[in-house]
């Protein structure tokens, strides 16, 4: 395997933001191509104009319903659990919606969402007080910051949601090919 760190650096010039989200939809493309998935937030990192994978031991991914067939207590949701599994979503790139509360209120934690300021919905494991004599785990909410997912250009992150027409042409030609 290989190992190498990945900071996130700002886009230089604004067209870089243009070339991104191409990439984005390139890589939207070839993770449906190739069963990658697990693309979220955490995953994915701007250096510059060029998105980067920092998690790839989902590629060539099983489908889910092949893994778990007797998870399925139909047909019907064999199929549709093997059509969410083909599709582009099952990436992890394009909107995830997960479950916050009883209450229905989600968040989305995909490659292309902006957490920072997000809170979980459940505890998590954390390290308090640490480097000390005092240190321990406690479990609590976690506030998320932001993933270094999104492209920055002077000073701010920029949102995909202007940009979706670069996606979907990245992704037309790379799906071309």
């Amino acid at each position: 395997g290989l190992a190498e760190f990945v900071e996130q650096c700002a886009v230089d010039r604004l067209d870089g933001i243009e070339l991104y989200y191409r990439r984005i939809g390139a890589l939207i493309a070839a993770s449906r191509i190739l069963g990658l998935t697990d693309l979220h937030s955490e995953n994915l990192v701007a250096s510059g104009d060029m998105p980067v994978i920092v998690d790839l031991e989902t590629l060539f991914h099983p489908l889910t319903v092949d893994l778990f067939p007797q998870t399925w207590p139909s047909r019907a949701e064999a199929q549709l659990a093997r059509m969410a599994d083909e599709s582009v979503q099952a990436s992890g790139l394009l909107p995830i919606r997960v479950a916050l509360n009883a209450q229905q209120d989600q968040m989305n934690i995909a490659g292309l969402a902006d957490v920072e300021g997000l809170e979980t919905a459940f505890d998590i494991p954390q390290w308090e007080a640490a480097g000390t004599d005092q240190m321990r785990i406690v479990h609590s909410r976690l506030n998320l910051r932001a993933s270094g997912n999104l492209p920055v250009f002077d000073g701010e992150r920029i949102q995909p949601e202007s940009y979706k027409d670069y996606i979907i042409a990245g992704f037309r030609k790379a799906y071309g090919v």
